[in-house]
């Protein structure tokens, strides 16, 4: 399997288990949040091939590693 990389974001300003709540397991790992002007962006690390976590990553948008970085 391939790992992957994708930016989700969340109207408010979610806090850690609301955080990990909105990328609903399936093997994601949150690799960095950023809170700003009511909006909070998930930035998270899975497996390509993960079927129990499609859903989640539908509304996600695929993403490089560089870009976790990015400030």
């Amino acid at each position: 399997m391939v790992q992957r990389y994708w930016k989700l974001e969340k109207s408010g300003e979610l806090g850690a288990a609301e955080v990990a709540a909105a990328v609903g397991g399936g093997g994601h790992i949150v690799l960095r949040t950023d809170v700003a002007k009511g909006k909070t962006t998930i930035y998270f690390a899975g497996e390509s091939e993960d079927e129990q976590a499609k859903a989640v990553r539908a509304h996600a948008k695929k993403i490089k590693l560089a870009d976790v970085a990015k400030l």
